[in-house]
This record gives structure tokens, C-alpha cells and sequence, in this order.
């Protein structure tokens, strides 16, 4: 992962993290890097774990408002 994050990817560093299920260093990655690709991946993460307070946090850190699922309840 040290070659992901030499190279600035941080889309898969999160999606990596996501995928083994440590939130909280994909959270404090998508802080330090502020990448918009990396943290909306995580705010579509935490939606889907109904974890809506995370998920609104982070799509305002992707610059998108909240994601269409909140208002169409799926």
C-alpha cells in the first residue's frame, strides 16, 4: 500500500481499507488527503452501512450534497 499512497492514489488506499473493514484509517486518509473521488467512495460506504451522520460528513467533504438513496429510501 506504500506504493499507493507514493503515488497519490487514495481512491484505492480507501477502497483497500473499506474492503478489510478499517474505517477509521480510510476516515483519517480521506481527512489528510482531501481527495473528493476517495472520500465520496467512503460516504457511499458508510450509506450503505445505514451509518448516515459518517455518510452526510463525508459526501460534504466530496463536495456533493447527500446521495439520491436518502431520498428516494432505498
Amino acid at each position: 500500500m506504500f506504493l499507493l499512497q507514493a503515488a497519490g492514489d487514495f481512491l484505492s488506499l480507501v477502497r483497500t481499507y473499506c474492503a478489510q473493514g478499517d474505517y477509521e484509517v480510510a476516515a483519517s486518509l480521506v481527512e489528510e488527503s482531501a481527495d473528493p473521488a476517495a472520500a465520496f467512495h467512503l460516504a457511499r460506504t458508510f450509506e450503505a452501512m445505514d451509518e448516515h451522520a459518517e455518510a452526510i460528513r463525508f459526501f460534504g467533504l466530496a463536495g456533493r450534497s447527500v446521495s439520491f438513496y436518502f431520498y428516494t429510501g432505498n
